[in-house]
């Protein structure tokens, strides 16, 4: 067993899916699956149940990929502390960002507060990021690092040599505050939204798969609908009472006054992603900073 046979272990356990895997590993289904049979045949068991729906887990192995999991964690420190020798501690690695991810994901992790999910999973798993800058994603010129969402089933664009990796993928559901107090009833179902007031954000309209069209032609019944260009304002609006608000579902994590309005909804997911092109890469000081942003969505509690 080598290293990739203990990475490709990790993700399906993590994903679920053979599929899924592939694509964070850049692999082929086809590939992992010939990879997990050897494990398996080394074994003399299977490791994994298939099923329609996806790949679970067999309990009698769930203490192999637990291992292997602690396996990942040293050897990536291993890799980081070969790549720290000699660096200048005082590289600036520029990353470019939506300002949602900046506020709310990467931005506690740099001021050293434990709040949201990934400053959780920092301070539970003692990870640091380098010195970085964050710049908007509309910014010109070169970086570093970019962090870039996509509809759910799509890969980001770039060129052939980039490194690209999938961080995590989000669901968005309706949100209230106790602060709501409808004019109407409260809604049952996803239709009955159009009678309340709904607040989006502009960003929502790049993503084409169903259940975000669906939103859309919800919004265009809507009498009263607000939508914005920051999450923090339609944080405040939600908190504040002014509506119903799409968010993603670890928003709790940043106030106990969000509340998950019970409705069945379509599914509205979306994906971040990583892409460093190849010549940035190569920086120790990047590479430093890619490993850790990996670990950190890795290891977070979504």
């Amino acid at each position: 067993m080598d290293w990739d046979d203990i990475r490709i272990l990790v993700q399906v356990g993590r994903a679920n899916s053979f599929s899924a895997a592939a694509e964070a590993l850049g692999s082929s289904k086809a590939s992992i699956s010939r990879r997990i049979a050897v494990l398996e045949q080394m074994a003399g068991r299977p490791l994994f149940r298939r099923t329609p729906h996806g790949t679970v887990l067999l309990p009698e192995a769930e203490r192999i990929v637990a291992r292997a999991l602690r396996i990942e964690r040293d050897i990536l420190d291993l890799e980081q502390d070969l790549r720290d020798l000699g660096t200048d501690p005082g590289r600036l690695i520029t990353i470019r960002v939506t300002e949602g991810v900046a506020s709310y994901l990467l931005t506690p992790i740099v001021a050293g507060h434990a709040l949201g999910p990934l400053a959780r999973t920092a301070a539970r798993d003692q990870l640091q990021l380098p010195p970085v800058r964050l710049v908007p994603y509309e910014s010109a010129g070169g970086t570093d690092i970019d962090l870039l969402w996509t509809p759910q089933r799509a890969i980001p664009e770039g060129n052939p040599s980039d490194k690209i990796r999938k961080l995590a993928e989000f669901t968005f559901v309706p949100f209230i505050s106790g602060r709501y107090r409808p004019d109407c009833h409260s809604p049952s179902t996803f239709a009955e939204l159009a009678s309340h007031p709904l607040l989006t954000h502009d960003s929502y309209v790049w993503f084409p798969d169903d259940g975000w069209t669906d939103w859309r032609r919800l919004l265009e019944r809507t009498p009263q609908q607000t939508s914005v260009a920051w999450t923090s304002s339609l944080g405040h609006l939600i908190l504040a009472g002014a509506g119903v608000g799409l968010l993603p579902t670890y928003s709790v994590q940043y106030s106990d006054e969000l509340k998950r309005l019970d409705v069945a909804v379509p599914q509205m997911v979306a994906s971040l992603w990583m892409r460093c092109r190849e010549d940035a890469y190569a920086d120790p000081h990047v590479r430093k900073c890619a490993d850790t942003l990996y670990r950190l969505f890795a290891g977070a509690e979504w």
